[in-house]
């Protein structure tokens, strides 16, 4: 989809040139994520009192969790560009 809509800009060139750079950096992504995720996690889960601001925010914690976990599963199955090993 990427060097599509490159192409349609007249930069066909620079999307070939940026697979190797998102290959190199798929795992700084991922802990990243990870670290990100982890943290928020920690956060919701060390506060003691419920109240509407901790159950919105465990929605939107476990919201982006399973969006991360889909997405990552679809990069790491080749599903999303190309295999990064």
């Amino acid at each position: 989809m990427v060097p599509g809509l490159l192409g349609l800009l007249g930069a066909a060139g620079a999307g070939l040139a940026l697979a190797p750079a998102l290959r190199a950096l798929t795992y700084p992504f991922l802990v990243l994520t990870l670290l990100s995720l982890g943290r928020g996690w920690y956060l919701q889960l060390r506060v003691g009192s419920v109240t509407a601001w901790r159950r919105r925010s465990l929605a939107v914690l476990a919201a982006s969790t399973l969006l991360a976990a889909t997405l990552w599963g679809l990069r790491f199955a080749g599903l999303l560009g190309g295999r990064p090993f």
